[in-house]
């Protein structure tokens, strides 16, 4: 690509009124550039690898784009909107508890079909309005594990929680979700046990025999995980 710079620099030391300084050299600079990589986020390798696990050795390829959704593909089956025509959905997860791995840059992407919700995190200082057809996301990093926070509280059943702030309709007080956060061993452990959520049975009710299923070996490594209300 095409990535323009450009920087100036002056010495002000040798201009009349510092002609008597002890000053050998005084120089203002100035730049500006493109670097090319900037708007590249932290971790977004993470979405495009996926790992294979092989008699106890693991290959990493490349999984390309996560899979596309869409709030008018929302049905009583297709709960989440996801676009099953985008292979890249295949391997999508949906998980009741959000296991997150600790020390680890976190992107949420925020959605909402009908009404606005407001997707709140209080241990983590983290609150952003879920807007009907207007997508957004944010960033955190956890720094404290779930058993280190229950030994923290002295509580051992102490968790971390991320739910609704608003007032949005009358299944309002249901709508929060467990975010435990772990090691980066535990996290891969649970993401192992995982299974994709088109499965075999939903592509029936879907009509749609035609996309193949995802390998049940081959896990994503940051891939979509989607919470259910």
């Amino acid at each position: 690509g095409l990535f323009p710079s450009l920087a100036l620099a002056y010495d002000i030391a040798r201009e009349d009124f510092l002609k008597d300084s002890k000053l050998s050299t005084l120089k203002v600079r100035a730049g500006y550039g493109i670097a090319g990589n900037q708007n590249i986020p932290n971790f977004a390798y993470r979405s495009l690898y996926r790992p294979t696990f092989t008699n106890g050795s693991v290959t990493y390829v490349s999984d390309g784009r996560l899979g596309k959704t869409d709030f008018k593909l929302v049905t009583g089956i297709n709960k989440l909107g996801i676009n099953f025509k985008d292979k890249s959905s295949y391997d999508d997860l949906a998980a009741d508890t959000m296991y997150l791995p600790v020390g680890k840059s976190i992107k949420l992407n925020i959605h909402a079909q009908d009404v606005i919700h407001s997707v709140y995190m209080p241990h983590f200082r983290v609150q952003l309005n879920a807007v009907p057809g207007l997508p957004t996301y944010f960033k955190f990093t956890p720094t404290i594990t779930t058993r280190e926070m229950q030994r923290k509280e002295n509580n051992p059943k102490f968790e971390y929680l991320v739910y609704c702030n608003k007032i949005c309709g009358g299944s309002h007080y249901n709508m929060k979700k467990i975010v435990r956060v772990v090691s980066e061993a535990e996290y891969q452990a649970w993401l192992a046990q995982q299974k994709p959520y088109l499965t075999d049975k939903l592509k029936q009710k879907l009509h749609f025999a035609d996309a193949p299923a995802a390998d049940s070996t081959k896990k994503v490594q940051g891939n979509r995980l989607a919470l259910n209300n």
